[in-house]
């Protein structure tokens, strides 16, 4: 017994080295997470690349374009732009991903459970999850976020709770499918708990998937986070936030447009580098993915 777990380790190791060196040598993927990591470490360097803060006024130095002093300029109160943007996108990256986070947990355990038990409450569930997941994900939350109220928890829970369908129903299928496998019934054999069965056996069968997914979404959530903020649903003023930047500086758009191209710019290269990166993940987990 011991010889067969051990053997099922050292398989799961080398399909992981595959895994990621199929990963390394896709060079669009590599190029993502190099754009996406320079995003991250910057924002979460804010405070040492301006230590001035975000909420810094300097009147006389209002609508100053982009120079060697202010690299993005200044708003209407003389705030650098520059640590409004990192602040900025601090809030953006962290809110979608709990935001992300909170609806893999949710959405993962609720396809487990019903695909593994099925019955009425499998079918009631998915019903209204089918309800849930015809609206689309931006439109869910903003109904859910008025519900709610504006501010960083609430905006977290509005965000992650639109992505639970999607992640449900990922579960819920492959889950179905691996009931009648001869490994389940093994462990059911044996008096296996259900809860130990499902994160034990079922559960680590179906996470390849859901990695891709979970990685893609992120870029998804940020999306949808920033247009609530920009809707006046979100991270409220003068707390800087991609979309609330954005949502500011269009009144000033014709004159300042370097009030909305950087904020704009951080919110493009993020989701196109998750992006990338996602799909150059789901490639490598599964070659015959690939178009």
């Amino acid at each position: 017994m011991k010889k067969n777990e051990h053997n099922r380790t050292i398989r799961r190791r080398s399909m992981a080295g595959e895994v990621i060196d199929r990963l390394v040598r896709n060079k669009t993927a590599m190029i993502g997470l190099l754009i996406l990591l320079i995003v991250v470490f910057s924002c979460i360097f804010a405070n040492v690349i301006c230590p001035e803060g975000y909420n810094s006024n300097d009147l006389p130095h209002r609508y100053m374009s982009p120079s060697i002093k202010f690299l993005f300029g200044t708003d209407s109160f003389g705030r650098s732009m520059l640590a409004r943007v990192l602040y900025g996108g601090r809030n953006s990256l962290l809110i979608g991903f709990l935001a992300t986070c909170l609806a893999a947990v949710i959405g993962i355990a609720l396809g487990a459970i019903c695909g593994y038990f099925g019955g009425a409450a499998d079918i009631i569930l998915m019903r209204f999850l089918d309800v849930l997941n015809a609206i689309p994900n931006l439109l869910l939350a903003i109904v859910i976020s008025a519900c709610l109220g504006t501010g960083k928890l609430n905006t977290v829970l509005a965000v992650g709770i639109s992505f639970i369908p999607g992640f449900a129903k990922q579960v819920r299928g492959p889950v179905i499918s691996l009931m009648g496998s001869d490994y389940i019934e093994a462990a059911r054999s044996i008096d296996a708990t259900n809860t130990r069965i499902i994160v034990r056996h079922v559960l680590p069968n179906v996470l390849s998937p859901l990695i891709v997914q979970f990685t893609l979404t992120i870029a998804l959530s940020i999306l949808c986070v920033s247009s609530l903020s920009f809707l006046g649903l979100g991270i409220q003023p003068p707390e800087p936030e991609w979309g609330a930047l954005l949502s500011a500086g269009r009144e000033y758009l014709t004159h300042y447009p370097y009030l909305c191209t950087f904020p704009g710019l951080g919110i493009a290269l993020t989701v196109f580098s998750v992006n990338l990166f996602g799909d150059g993940l789901r490639d490598a987990i599964d070659p015959k993915l690939k178009n």
